[in-house]
């Protein structure tokens, strides 16, 4: 029994499966992305702290391929499936911003901005309390509580 052979033998089952998960991978985000983009409740059945994790760690593994195992195979792998994540994330995210708009309705802010010229750069005049723009954690408060 030879187990140098029986080890490359192995690796490369481990290598072809991690290719063809991840390539099938790829094809579960673009349900998920095209659900979240049709949306208009909020995403709030889409948990941002869960996909915003999943960002979080494909940004680890890109990093992790370009800098530590210096794998291009791995690091593509890695950045096609931190964009998947990332614009599921990003998708939901604007999705439960407008719904928070439209359920809070314009305000003062929104409006003098409104009336200011195209272009004009937003001040603090412009960007008031009650204003309606959500924080990182206005978005996540509905998970957390």
């Amino acid at each position: 029994m030879n187990l140098t052979s029986d080890a490359s033998a192995w690796q490369a089952a481990i290598a072809w499966g991690y290719l063809l998960s991840n390539a099938a991978r790829v094809f579960t985000y673009l349900p998920q992305i095209v659900v979240v983009w049709r949306c208009r409740d909020g995403a709030r059945a889409v948990s941002l702290l869960t996909w915003g994790s999943w960002v979080a760690a494909n940004s680890m593994a890109v990093l992790y391929g370009a800098l530590v195992v210096s794998d291009l195979f791995f690091l593509l792998i890695s950045l096609v499936n931190l964009a998947g994540c990332g614009l599921v994330a990003g998708i939901a995210a604007r999705r439960r911003w407008q719904w928070r708009c439209r359920q809070r309705g314009p305000g003062p802010a929104l409006e003098e901005a409104a009336s200011e010229p195209a272009g004009a750069p937003l001040t603090n005049k412009t960007i008031a309390p009650g204003a309606c723009l959500a924080s990182a954690e206005s978005l996540f408060a509905e998970e957390t509580a």
